[in-house]
């Protein structure tokens, strides 16, 4: 009963003690910038948060108290041997100095293979993910046999740091059972010889003896325990690597909130940028996004319109130059009082497992299911909602209902609108949409962002004449701005890319 009663208790405790350890690694990944998951994969990460935490509760729940128990055992015996005959017990003490070698070389070994295993473990889980986010490419260049044969591999490699693993843990209890048993020879063989020459009396060494096998699990317990303290160190040092990673910025250098007017504009003075040292994308950038105005960000690929909208969010920061808001640096602001003021549209749309309302509200403070109907109909969306058995309430996204690319994006723009945000940064709004559609989404931006300050990256024509400037970027920097019709009459870059077929 007290041990089913304490096993609950320790149970609880750990699972507790994970469930915040969880809790901690999570809500810091959520505040790392995104330079840090451009350069570590999603498997590295989810390995931390699953693994790592399920090795330190393992830990903590088969180890901790057997430490204790087996600890408690072994002082017990000792001060009983001491009793019976200090000599004796001095003998039995060389088995300290044996615990520490043996658990010294095999604990090395034990730390290192558990850091080849969460290795292995994370390229799996990035692999596995990988292949099914690319399924329907897998299946359409039926290329099932190559995926097959690559997971293989990484599961064989997995497969064999295991057994590795398994080999040094399952090789320490005979290794601690034959050290106990050389002692038990000594011990009787010293034991005898104290017995012939009086100095010590036969029950005194039969005590001994009982009390050295009563040694002999705690002994290889405590063993046991610092090898698998090595799988829990490596955990834990993964797991610190981890939290001492710094997050975004989120307060003003003198402490102060920022306060600032709604519908102001940009200004992007001297701005250069680029991901590495060796290369610039952006340079000399200047440039005031006027607020109430639509801009459109025309370029050919690669000449950095979605980095400009990365500059902005401070997904990244410039290697020179300073974006302003109001006249003020917007480096000082708190970051999210900074991007409760933006829309952001990214080209690749997300839509996350949940209902269609959770997904049309996301990241929205607040709403009325009457904006919310007015908003579908205008983008037309209606017959949509209706046809879905749950309405609103009904699970879209992976594992739910299939939509088209279309209505994702009509769900993000309905989402953007809603935030009612002072700056919408749209990369690619309308490029899953046909013709007709394309032009009723575009009079009910018109419409709804009226008064705001809109920046817009199209290759759509509609989109582009629509804006009150459009800005070219080339050559690393903005070479061209004017109107639709100013530039089309004296510029023969805007000229060609709108006679490109991603333009047309």
């Amino acid at each position: 009963m007290f041990t089913a009663v304490s096993f609950y208790y320790v149970n609880k405790a750990s699972e507790g003690v994970v469930k915040k350890i969880r809790i901690g690694i999570w809500t810091h990944i959520l505040k790392l910038p995104i330079p840090y998951f451009d350069k570590n994969r999603a498997g590295a990460i989810v390995t931390s948060i699953i693994h790592d935490t399920e090795e330190i509760l393992e830990f903590l729940n088969t180890q901790i108290s057997s430490f204790f128990t087996s600890i408690i055992s072994i002082i017990g015996s000792i001060i009983l041997l001491v009793i019976i005959d200090w000599e004796l017990a001095l003998l039995l003490a060389t088995a300290v100095p044996l615990a520490v070698i043996i658990t010294g070389f095999f604990g090395n070994q034990e730390y290192n293979i558990s850091m080849r295993y969460r290795e292995d473990l994370s390229n799996l889980q990035n692999d596995l993910t990988s292949t099914l986010s690319k399924i329907r490419l897998v299946k359409s260049t039926t290329s099932e046999e190559d995926e097959i044969r690559r997971e293989n591999e990484l599961f064989s490699a997995l497969y064999k740091t295991g057994v590795r693993e398994g080999k040094v843990l399952g090789i320490l209890s005979p290794i601690s059972s034959m050290v106990v048993m050389v002692l038990l020879v000594i011990t009787f063989g010293y034991g005898t010889y104290r017995i012939s020459n009086g100095t010590l009396s036969n029950g005194g060494l039969v005590a001994s003896i009982v009390y050295l096998f009563q040694l002999a699990d705690p002994f290889s317990q405590v063993i046991s325990f610092f090898a698998n303290y090595q799988k829990f160190r490596a955990s834990v040092h993964k797991i610190q690597e981890l939290l001492l990673e710094p997050t975004e910025e989120d307060a003003l250098p003198n402490g102060k909130v920022a306060s600032f007017s709604r519908n102001t504009g940009l200004y992007l003075h001297n701005i250069t940028f680029s991901y590495n040292t060796e290369e610039t994308l952006l340079k000399d950038i200047n440039y005031e996004f006027q607020s109430c105005r639509t801009t459109a960000i025309i370029g050919t690929s690669g000449a950095g319109k979605t980095t400009l909208f990365s500059l902005i969010e401070r997904f990244y920061y410039p290697a020179k130059g300073t974006i302003f808001f109001q006249n003020r640096d917007i480096s000082s602001i708190p970051l999210k009082n900074w991007r409760k003021q933006i829309a952001y549209l990214s080209q690749d749309v997300e839509i996350s497992y949940g209902s269609l309302l959770e997904n049309l509200t996301y990241g929205v403070d607040q709403y009325s299911m009457v904006d919310i109907n007015e908003l579908v109909e205008q983008f037309d969306l209606r017959g949509f909602v209706d046809s879905l058995e749950n309405g609103y309430n009904t699970i879209i996204g992976e594992k739910g209902v299939a939509i088209s690319g279309g209505q994702k994006q009509r769900i993000a723009l309905i989402r953007a609108i809603l935030r009612n945000a002072d700056i919408y940064l749209l990369d690619e709004p309308t490029s899953a949409l046909d013709n007709h559609t394309e032009k009723l989404v575009q009079l009910v931006l018109d419409k709804y962002l009226k008064g705001k300050t809109v920046l817009v990256i199209a290759h759509r024509l509609k989109t582009i004449i629509s804006a009150d400037e459009i800005i070219i970027l080339n050559n690393k920097k903005i070479e061209y701005r004017g109107t639709h019709n100013e530039l089309i009459n004296s510029c023969a870059l805007y000229k060609k890319l709108l006679e490109d077929s991603i333009y047309r």
